[in-house]
């Protein structure tokens, strides 16, 4: 089973890794970026706790638990994001608007304001209907734009929050 746990963490991995496409440097996938054990965080010592045995749980289930395929995609992008130099929070804020944007759906409470910005950006690119299909060249770029962004964000903390207010604004007077 522990080669399975590895194979989807590397598929997927390798999967994301398309989304960077030669722009930046991803590193090679390996398992010591995760901490295999269920311990309640989701960053621990540069780390992202991603235990085995949600990954078993995934593995064995017939139907796959879209839940728990969402947390896997957040964790491992989260991991991406911290080897890209982004730092918890905005490793985070990335992979919640990633996920939001592929499973249509908010989860996070502390990240909402980012989703709610990039998913509106998508819908206005794209559509509602849109699968967030990495193969589609113009979908990998919008995702790294959206990368780009929240890393231009984790250096300039004043240009984040100027941004979401002026997007926060728009929406409040469209309404």
């Amino acid at each position: 089973m522990d080669n399975n746990i590895e194979a989807l963490k590397k598929r997927i991995w390798d999967e994301l890794s398309i989304i960077f496409d030669n722009r930046v440097k991803i590193v090679q996938f390996s398992d010591e970026f995760f901490l295999n054990k269920d311990i309640p965080r989701v960053f621990y010592e540069n780390k992202v706790v991603l235990p085995d045995a949600i990954i078993v749980k995934y593995l064995s289930q017939n139907l796959k638990n879209i839940e728990i395929e969402r947390l896997i995609y957040n964790s491992i992008l989260s991991s991406m994001g911290l080897r890209l130099n982004l730092g918890e929070i905005f490793s985070k804020k990335l992979s919640d608007s990633f996920c939001c944007i592929k499973y249509k759906s908010s989860e996070s409470i502390s990240n909402q304001l980012e989703e709610a910005y990039f998913f509106h950006n998508f819908i206005n690119k794209f559509s509602i209907d849109e699968d967030l299909n990495l193969k589609n060249e113009k979908i990998r770029d919008f995702v790294y734009q959206m990368f780009s962004k929240i890393s231009h964000w984790s250096k300039d903390k004043s240009a984040h929050k100027t941004e979401l207010s002026e997007f926060l604004s728009n929406a409040n007077a469209n309404d």
